[in-house]
């Protein structure tokens, strides 16, 4: 296991805690906090360090466990004439680098073919946010309308659009040489 001084943990952790915010919202925050807290738990231990009921903690868990941002260990134990599986959680923040580094490249690839599109084609809109951003053909076929509201739709001017695309893609191109 990787040892880290006290501020390079505290980075890590602050990093490991958003993306699982990202990935599960709030409250898998709060569990991913009580496992960093509690380095190994059950899921009634979480529950109770969260107050989150335990079958809230346990989806949020087997969705953090897909996402390789925790792992288990169980242990066998003896009751009666039966055998008992405990599972003890704990967060793999020594692997938030590559899993953010892995996340960068994904955003970097989506941002790049979003990129693509926008160069190579004529895109139209009505101005009004929330409402889909048209190709010529789509909008030809709308008689140059918003299919969602019904105003006329205006050319996109996609220069400062390009430019922030470009700003964005070389920003996480930084960040991965870092």
């Amino acid at each position: 296991m990787i040892v880290l001084g006290e501020d390079k943990l505290d980075a890590v952790s602050h990093l490991y805690t958003q993306i699982v915010g990202l990935i599960g919202g709030d409250e898998a925050v709060e569990v991913a906090e009580a496992l960093i807290q509690l380095k190994k738990a059950t899921e009634e231990q979480i529950s109770t360090k969260t107050g989150l009921r335990v079958g809230d903690v346990r989806k949020i868990l087997f969705k953090l466990y897909e996402k390789a941002l925790i792992a288990y260990e169980e242990i066998k134990k003896e009751e009666g004439d039966k055998m008992k599986s405990i599972f003890l959680w704990l967060p793999l923040i020594d692997q938030v680098e590559g899993i953010a580094a892995n996340y960068r490249r994904i955003i970097l690839q989506k941002l790049r073919s979003k990129l693509e599109f926008v160069e190579k084609n004529e895109l139209y809109y009505c101005g009004k946010e929330g409402h889909r951003t048209l190709v010529f053909d789509e909008a030809v076929e709308n008689l140059f309308k918003c299919p969602v509201c019904g105003e006329p739709l205006q050319r996109m001017d996609k220069e400062n659009y390009i430019r922030k695309l470009n700003t964005l893609i070389k920003t996480i191109e930084d960040e991965e040489k870092e």
